[in-house]
């Protein structure tokens, strides 16, 4: 009986919700009804999996550690963009002979992307992570430029990739139905499951219970802590939520603080650095850079509310960590937020800071 080997494309995995999912993945993999796994990665990120059983194997492919150290020492906008088409193009080159090398009969793409040209015999599954390249309105938010043209290539990358894909995981039924519309996937006749992200439990720690307090009497009591956990990208809307904070304490006259955390796109910060001079809100507004796990739940315990303004979301980690904890929550009307806390928030629109 041929032994049953699931390879993995982690090239692109670095942090985030893919990597959440990959890692809890392989800690789990000697339940696996696979006997073997292995993982085509670069040598910098052996560190993104510390536990893996013995049956997973990680594969350090000399090729793609030379494109993505070379990717890491060049972060520009062009070099970012060039990185992605070199790694493409080693996906396209040499991962099909190194699936084939390992005998693999699934081949699982977390990052949507697959190879072209794969044994006939191999299944192939994709999970799709990424909604904005497939939201067309929230993408023009970057303007006409370098990260406009990736996610014009992460879109066909992805869209071919689905396509051609025997199976499809999607993270909610909001994703599944845009990424399917703007695809042409044929959600009948191609397999599909909706899988939504969960939270890592083993770290988590609930929040002390939080006493009701009118927001009136918040300026004799205690600063009230807002807590907004996500990367700094213009749909995530740090600047209308900053712009919310500062009408808030000129109008109502409480003492609110904001808390970020998260990586940083460089024009954002620039931009959300500027805002925050320019309204002499130091001190008032937080912005931190991406936490460890035990700093961001120091943060999360100091939060007496989460806000999670964004605006194009497939299906945010974050709040399901937020929930897992007991905080309450306040976030955007747009979907799937509204699927994923199933009516367990106050919404309000994140492009009207009013």
């Amino acid at each position: 009986m041929t032994a049953r080997v699931l390879s993995i494309d982690a090239s692109n995995v670095t942090s985030g919700g893919v990597h959440t999912n990959l890692r809890e993945l392989l800690a789990r993999a000697d339940n696996s009804s696979f006997q073997r796994l292995v993982v085509f990665c670069g040598s910098d990120q052996e560190s993104l999996f510390p536990i893996v059983p013995k049956n997973v194997n990680l594969f350090f492919d000399p090729k793609l550690s030379a494109i993505r150290s070379h990717n890491i020492e060049h972060n520009g906008a062009l070099s970012t963009l060039f990185g992605l088409w070199r790694i493409n193009r080693w996906r396209q080159k040499v991962l099909p002979h190194r699936i084939r090398e390992c005998g693999a009969t699934t081949h699982f793409a977390p990052n949507t992307l697959l190879p072209r040209s794969l044994p006939t015999h191999v299944d192939t599954v994709v999970a799709s992570h990424n909604m904005l390249p497939f939201d067309r309105k929230e993408a023009a938010r970057y303007g006409l430029g370098l990260q406009r043209i990736r996610l014009f290539m992460l879109r066909w990358y992805q869209t071919d990739s689905l396509r051609r894909a025997r199976r499809i995981i999607f993270l909610s039924e909001y994703a599944k139905q845009i990424i399917a519309s703007s695809t042409g996937i044929d959600l009948e006749t191609t397999p599909n499951t909706v899988v939504h992200n969960g939270a890592d439990l083993d770290w988590l720690s609930p929040c002390p219970h939080r006493i009701e307090i009118r927001a009136c009497s918040y300026q004799n009591h205690a600063p009230f802590n807002l807590v907004y956990v996500s990367n700094y990208e213009p749909y995530k809307h740090h600047i209308k939520l900053i712009q919310a904070v500062d009408l808030l304490r000129r109008t109502r006259k409480v003492d609110i603080r904001l808390h970020c955390a998260g990586w940083g796109n460089a024009k954002t910060l620039q931009r959300i650095t500027r805002l925050i001079g320019k309204l002499d809100l130091q001190g008032v507004i937080n912005i931190h850079g991406f936490l460890m796990s035990e700093e961001l739940l120091a943060l999360y315990q100091l939060a007496d509310l989460f806000v999670f303004p964004s605006s194009c979301e497939n299906c945010p980690t974050i709040l399901a960590e937020a929930m897992a904890i007991g905080l309450p929550i306040a976030c955007s009307d747009m979907e799937p937020m509204r699927e994923i806390t199933g009516g367990c928030a106050e919404y309000f629109d994140p492009t009207n800071h009013y």
